[in-house]
C-alpha cells in the first residue's frame, strides 16, 4: 500500500507522518425545531400532525419546545425502517453506526466510537420511557412500534444521564378497547422472509390485551470465504420478537400497563471484518489471496453475533384529582456471544472468539405531574436505576501469543444511579412561556475483573484491580418561547451530562474515564403558513462540550486500547425543514444541516492515530486540535414526498420516495480517515384493494445502490471496513383488521 494511498471507500489526510512507533498490541483491547416533525400526512386541510410526549405529556410536535424528528408508524412502513440503523433516512441529524453490535448513534456530530459493556452511547434510548443502558440491545429494539421521536441535543432534565446529545424514544402499539389487528408477510431479494402481526382489543371493558411478533430471515450479502464455514456460524441473519401488553383500568383513576418481550437474533454480518489494505499484516506475512471485493471477507477465523433478551414493564397511573401519579417499573436483560476475525485475513495474527457479554438492569422511575390543560404545567420525579454489565468471557487468540493459546479478558461493572428531577412551563404573558427545570444525579460504578494467560490447560492470572467511584451532577435547562399566530419562535439552554467509564478491554487499567458534559444554546422557530399547507421549521444552535469521551490508542501502553477524554469541543449548526402539500394526496418536504465542528484541546500525550504503513501500521502522536468531530458530516440533506389517493371505490394508491444526501465525514479524531459522502434512497408503492384491508406494497432500501461503509476500522493489522447493505427490495402483503 503506498503510504499515501486511501482505503476502499476512505481517505487518508497526508498531514500526520511524523513520530510513527510500530505495535501489534493494540489489537488485544481495540475491539471491540424545536419541533422537526419530520412525519406530514396529507389531509384535506393540508398537514397533519403526530402526537409526541417527548416532555412526558402528549403534545403536537409543533408545540413542543424542543428539537424533534418524529417517525410515524405509517413512515417506518413506507420507508421499510426495520432497525434502529435504519432512522438515518428520516431523520437527516442522525448518524448512525455499528461495530460489533454495538450501538453507535451520532445526533448533530455528538455520539461516541466506544463499544464495550459499561461506556453507553452518548445518544440515549428508550423504550415505553424505558432506559436501555446496554449498547448491544439497543439494536434489537423495534418492535410492533407506533411512533419513533427523535430528541436532538441534551435532554439531562427529563431523560437523565447519557442523553448528552439526545434521546430515541421508541413508543410501541398499546392495546385498547377498539379491537385491531394486523397480518403483513414479505418477500424479496437474499430469499428474503418476513413476518409480522398483531391482535388487540378488549377481554373486558376495564381490561384490554395485545399481543404482537415479528420474524425477518435472509441470506446474508456477505460472501465469505473460504468455504465452507465452522458449524457456528450462522449464513443468514434472523431476527425475531414477541410481546405480550395488557393494559387494565382497574378504577376511573388506576390505570396499569403491563409488557413483556422477548427478542433474539443472529447475523454474520455485524462482525464481518473486510481487509482493504494491500500492505496488511497478514499479506505482508503470506496470508493467501488479495484483497477481497465490496461484499466479501476472506478470513480463517468465525465472524457471527448472537443476541438474546427479555424485559418487562409495568406503568402504574393514579389520578389524584389535583395532579397525576406516574410510576415505571422495569427489568431488562441481555445476553450477546460474538466472535471475528480482527487481522481480517487468512493468517492466524488476531481474533476474538467466545465473547460473551451480558448485561442486566432494573430501574424503578416515579412521576407526578400537572393536570393537561394546567395553567401552569409542571412535573417532578425520581429514578433509581441499577445495571450489572459486562465482558464474562473475552478471549483474544494469536499466534503472536506463542508459547501461550490465548489471552482471556473478564471485566464486570455494577452501576447505581439516583436522580431527582423537575420542569415546570409558566406563561410571562400573553404568548410568551417560560420553562425551566434540572436533574440532579449521584452516580456509582465498582469495577472488579480477571485476566488471564492460557496456555492448554494452564491460566496463567494477571493481577487485576477493584475498584469503586461516585459522581454528582446537576443539569439545567431553560427554554423562552413565543408564540403568535401559527408560529413559534424559541431560545433555550440545557446542559447534558454523560456518566464515566470503565475501560473493561484493559482490565489491568480499567480506568475509569470521566463523565463528559456538554453545555448547549439554541435559537429557532417554527411556523405554518398557507392555510396548514406550509411548514417552516428552522433553528441554529451551539455546542460546548467538555471532556468528550474518545477511544485512541497510546504507543506508551503498547498499543492497547485507552479511553480518554478530550477537553473540550465545538458544535455549530444550523437545521431546516420544509414541508409543503400544494395538491390534495401529496405532501412534499426537504430538510437540510449545516454542522461546524471541531475539537479543542486533548491535554498531555495528544491522540493515538494510526497511520498506514508497508508492513501493518503505526501510532503516532498528534494533536487533533481543529480537526473536525468524528461521525458529523458538514452537509446532509434529505428530500421526499408522499402521495396517497383513494378512489370512489375505496381503493387507495400510497407512493414514497425518500432520498439522504450525507456528507463526507470522518471515522476518528485523527482526520486520517473518511467516508466520502454519498446519496441513498428508499421508496414504495401500494395498492389497497377495493372494499377489503388487503394491501399489497413494492419497496426498495437503497435503491440506487450506493456503497458506503457502516464502519471503518483502522488497527496494527491493517484497515477494516463494515460494507453497509447493497440494494434491497421485496413485495409484502398485508391484511388489516380495524
Amino acid at each position: 500500500m503506498d503510504f499515501g494511498r486511501a482505503p476502499e471507500g476512505g481517505k487518508i489526510n497526508p498531514r500526520y507522518r511524523r513520530g510513527c512507533v510500530s505495535t501489534i498490541a493494540l489489537a488485544l483491547a481495540s475491539m471491540p425545531s424545536y419541533g422537526w416533525a419530520q412525519e406530514a400526512d396529507a389531509q384535506d386541510t393540508g398537514i397533519g400532525d403526530i402526537v409526541v410526549t417527548a416532555q412526558r405529556r402528549a403534545e403536537r410536535t409543533q408545540d413542543v419546545p424542543i428539537s424533534i424528528s418524529a417517525v410515524s408508524e405509517a413512515t417506518l412502513d413506507r420507508q421499510h425502517i426495520k432497525a434502529p440503523m435504519d432512522l438515518q433516512i428520516a431523520v437527516p441529524a442522525l448518524t448512525y453506526n455499528q461495530l460489533v453490535g454495538f450501538a453507535q448513534p451520532f445526533l448533530r456530530g455528538i455520539g461516541t466510537d466506544i463499544t464495550q459493556p459499561n461506556a453507553a452511547p452518548s445518544v440515549a434510548t428508550y423504550v415505553d420511557g424505558v432506559y436501555i443502558a446496554d449498547p448491544q440491545g439497543v439494536m434489537s429494539t423495534q418492535l410492533a412500534v407506533e411512533r419513533v421521536e427523535v430528541l436532538v441535543g441534551p435532554q439531562a432534565a427529563l431523560y437523565g444521564r447519557n442523553a448528552l446529545g439526545g434521546a430515541i424514544s421508541y413508543v410501541t402499539l398499546t392495546p385498547g378497547q377498539e379491537v385491531k389487528g394486523k397480518l403483513e408477510l414479505g418477500y424479496g431479494n437474499y430469499d428474503r422472509k418476513e413476518a409480522s402481526g398483531y391482535l388487540s382489543g378488549p377481554l373486558t371493558d376495564r381490561l384490554s390485551v395485545g399481543i404482537y411478533a415479528t420474524f425477518l430471515d435472509r441470506d446474508t450479502y456477505i460472501d465469505f470465504e473460504p468455504k465452507p464455514r465452522a458449524s457456528s456460524e450462522p449464513d443468514s441473519v434472523r431476527q425475531w420478537g414477541a410481546r405480550l401488553k395488557v393494559v387494565w383500568e382497574a378504577s376511573d383513576a388506576i390505570k396499569l400497563t403491563a409488557s413483556a418481550d422477548i427478542t433474539g437474533s443472529h447475523s454474520p454480518e455485524f462482525n464481518a471484518y473486510r481487509q482493504t489494505q494491500p500492505t496488511a499484516l497478514g499479506y505482508i506475512l503470506g496470508a493467501p489471496g488479495a484483497i477481497p471485493p465490496r461484499y466479501s471477507i476472506n478470513t480463517d477465523f468465525p465472524s457471527f453475533t448472537r443476541m438474546r433478551g427479555h424485559s418487562a414493564t409495568v406503568k402504574e397511573e393514579i389520578d389524584l384529582g389535583f395532579a397525576d401519579l406516574v410510576g415505571i417499573s422495569a427489568y431488562r436483560y441481555g445476553r450477546v456471544l460474538g466472535s471475528a476475525d480482527y487481522d481480517a485475513t487468512q493468517a492466524p495474527l488476531f481474533a476474538f472468539g467466545n465473547a460473551v457479554n451480558r448485561a442486566r438492569q432494573s430501574s424503578q422511575e416515579l412521576q407526578i405531574q400537572s393536570k393537561p390543560g394546567s395553567a401552569i404545567s409542571w412535573l417532578a420525579g425520581g429514578l433509581y436505576f441499577h445495571e450489572r454489565s459486562g465482558q464474562y468471557d473475552f478471549r483474544a487468540v494469536s499466534l503472536l501469543f506463542a508459547p501461550a493459546d490465548q489471552i482471556q479478558f473478564i471485566g464486570r461493572v455494577r452501576s447505581n444511579s439516583y436522580a431527582l428531577f423537575g420542569q415546570v412551563t409558566f406563561p410571562l404573558a400573553d404568548g410568551l412561556n417560560l420553562t425551566a427545570g434540572g436533574r440532579y444525579t449521584h452516580d456509582e460504578k465498582s469495577f472488579d475483573g480477571a485476566q488471564n494467560i492460557l496456555s492448554g490447560p494452564i491460566a496463567i492470572p494477571v493481577p487485576v484491580p477493584s475498584l469503586k467511584r461516585n459522581w454528582n451532577n446537576f443539569s439545567p435547562k431553560a427554554v423562552l418561547d413565543y408564540k403568535f399566530g401559527n408560529t413559534m419562535l424559541y431560545a433555550s439552554y440545557s446542559r447534558g451530562y454523560k456518566v464515566a467509564a470503565y475501560n473493561l478491554n484493559v482490565p489491568t487499567s480499567p480506568g475509569p474515564v470521566n463523565p463528559e458534559t456538554m453545555d448547549a444554546f439554541e435559537i429557532g422557530n417554527k411556523s405554518d403558513f398557507l392555510g396548514g399547507t406550509l411548514r417552516f421549521n428552522s433553528s441554529l444552535f451551539y455546542y460546548k462540550v467538555h471532556d468528550l469521551q474518545v477511544q485512541t490508542v497510546q504507543p506508551s501502553s503498547s498499543g492497547a486500547t485507552v479511553l480518554q477524554n478530550a477537553k473540550s469541543a465545538t458544535v455549530k449548526g444550523a437545521e431546516a425543514s420544509l414541508t409543503l402539500a400544494p395538491v390534495h394526496d401529496l405532501v412534499l418536504n426537504a430538510s437540510a444541516v449545516y454542522l461546524d465542528t471541531e475539537y479543542g484541546s486533548f491535554g498531555a500525550g495528544g491522540y493515538g492515530a494510526i497511520v498506514p504503513g508497508p508492513a501493518g501500521n503505526a501510532i503516532i502522536y498528534i494533536d487533533p486540535r481543529g480537526n473536525r468531530l468524528q461521525r458529523a458530516p458538514k452537509f446532509t440533506v434529505a428530500l421526499g414526498a408522499d402521495y396517497t389517493h383513494e378512489f370512489s371505490d375505496s381503493s387507495k394508491v400510497e407512493a414514497s420516495i425518500k432520498a439522504r444526501h450525507t456528507g463526507r465525514y470522518f471515522w476518528d479524531p485523527s482526520n486520517l480517515f473518511a467516508q466520502k459522502s454519498y446519496w441513498t434512497v428508499n421508496g414504495s408503492i401500494s395498492y389497497t384493494l377495493p372494499s377489503t384491508p388487503l394491501k399489497a406494497t413494492l419497496w426498495a432500501t437503497n435503491l440506487t445502490n450506493q456503497y458506503y461503509n457502516t464502519l471503518l476500522n483502522p488497527n496494527s493489522f491493517g484497515v477494516n471496513v463494515f460494507d453497509a447493505e447493497p440494494r434491497m427490495y421485496g413485495v409484502s402483503l398485508s391484511w388489516s383488521l380495524k
